[in-house]
């Protein structure tokens, strides 16, 4: 009885990626919003950067 729970989740979850993807829901990020995600994985990186650098200082 459970491998019906099983293929009836995994039916259900596939009608939800098809709604989410062909509903019209734009893929692309907002230009602010992919602008603001690249500066914060910039500063994520630099940050790293200079922990490494005081880390090899001491």
């Amino acid at each position: 009885m459970y491998q019906y729970w099983i293929y009836l989740f995994i039916f259900l979850s596939n009608i939800k990626i098809f709604f989410l993807r062909y509903s019209g829901v734009d893929d692309e990020m907002d230009p602010e919003i992919e602008e603001a995600f690249e500066k914060f994985c910039w500063n994520q990186k630099k940050d790293g950067n200079e922990a490494k650098r005081r880390k090899s200082e001491e």
